[in-house]
């Protein structure tokens, strides 16, 4: 499920009560008619998983945890999404990771792959880390605190980045937090 369907579908399951477009549109930063559209597309695909009324719009709560919970493993869609989890994958490994792996993973060919490394190396010389790769196998080396550091910035520089890409990392939110501190 695409984040901005995550959002809305979030968004719903918090309220007890009926929430109006307007309402759903500043908390999205969206237009009025941009929700509208959402919840359309929404329930095009999930038949009846938003209700409507002139009170405003309610989501059937059982089916929107299913949903949910099936779409929890997001796939990074943009090369930044794609950089960030390509430095946290390359961070956290103990060892180097094939790069046909990774094209693998994030369901991309391997010249997409390139310009991602490519913004990767860029994030990663800003923390004093070396993109090092050695046939098709790439890894990150330099200081543990600089590898913090990254990490930690990627977190709070990319709020929306979807918390399932760091189970797909395999960092349980409890480790991360101790990695973190």
């Amino acid at each position: 499920m695409e984040p901005k369907y995550t959002q809305i579908t979030r968004l719903l399951m918090e309220q007890k009560s009926w929430m109006t477009a307007a309402s759903l549109s500043d908390q999205m930063g969206v237009s009025v008619r941009t929700v509208k559209n959402y919840i359309s597309e929404l329930n095009s695909t999930y038949a009846s998983l938003i209700e409507s009324s002139s009170s405003g719009y309610r989501i059937d709560k059982e089916m929107a945890a299913k949903l949910l919970n099936e779409t929890s493993q997001h796939i990074p869609q943009t090369n930044k999404e794609r950089s960030s989890y390509v430095a946290i994958r390359l961070l956290r490994s103990p060892e180097a990771l094939s790069l046909f792996d990774l094209c693998d993973e994030l369901y991309i060919s391997m010249s997409t792959l390139r310009t991602v490394m490519k913004r990767t190396k860029r994030m990663l010389e800003q923390y004093n880390l070396i993109l090092a790769a050695s046939g098709d196998n790439v890894e990150i080396r330099g200081e543990e605190r600089n590898r913090r550091r990254m990490l930690s910035s990627i977190i709070l520089m990319n709020p929306s980045f979807p918390f399932s890409t760091w189970t797909r990392c395999r960092i349980p939110l409890k480790r991360l937090i101790l990695i973190i501190s």
